[in-house]
């Protein structure tokens, strides 16, 4: 969590000095972080959401396709069928992570933007004290991207995870070639799924230790 915890920081500071422009310069630079500070949080606590139910149904995919494989009265059709409905399931999962990758580059690139916007005319000691607070942006950048891994190795676990389902597809008719598939699906789901239950864990315990729920938003 030292990645969020030091974006907090940084922002709040940005926020200190944007205000202290605006004071000087008779500017309005300011406003432009309130979004990005709400989209801060709801992207923390949507961040939980997803990760926890992902991790939920990669937990019980093992038990799934155990069911699944144990059925041996399921048709070539059926058994697609079955697959199928996995491969929906996966997908949907790429596409929450997906969105939780745009929604932090964007954020990233909506602090760059407000940076950017800047020009302080009405006290060279502002100007001096933006420029000095550079290497802030900068690090935002690098924590941001570090969240972003989390959410990008997902997405790849995701993509091969269907890859495995679509080969298990081609081999419905049979089924020992079939399992291999799906047993290195179920291999990649469970590893997956340590890791989003590890981060949702974090999150949620330093979003409790720190006090902060949704309410935050509707300050």
């Amino acid at each position: 969590m030292h990645a969020i915890e030091m974006n907090i920081a940084i922002f709040g500071l940005t926020v200190i000095l944007f205000v202290w422009s605006d004071m000087w310069s008779g500017t309005n630079y300011a406003a432009a972080l309130d979004p990005i500070g709400e989209e801060m949080f709801e992207i923390l606590f949507d961040s939980t959401d997803v990760a926890f139910k992902i991790a939920k149904y990669g937990e019980g995919f093992v038990d799934e396709i155990a069911t699944f494989s144990a059925n041996t009265n399921l048709t070539p059709a059926q058994r697609t069928a079955k697959i199928q409905g996995y491969l929906t399931d996966v997908r949907a999962h790429e596409n929450d992570s997906r969105t939780m990758l745009t929604r932090l580059t964007t954020k990233s690139n909506n602090f760059v933007a407000a940076w950017l916007a800047v020009r302080p005319e009405g006290s060279k000691n502002v100007g001096q004290d933006l420029l000095d607070a550079e290497d802030l942006r900068i690090e935002f950048v690098a924590n941001v991207g570090i969240q972003s891994r989390t959410w990008n190795t997902t997405v790849v676990d995701a993509r091969m995870i269907e890859s495995m389902l679509q080969m298990a597809v081609t081999m419905v008719d049979h089924p020992a070639y079939m399992q291999i598939s799906l047993d290195r699906a179920v291999g990649l789901y469970t590893a997956n799924s340590l890791h989003m239950r590890a981060f949702a864990t974090k999150l949620t315990e330093w979003l409790d230790e720190n006090e902060i729920d949704r309410d935050i938003l509707d300050s």
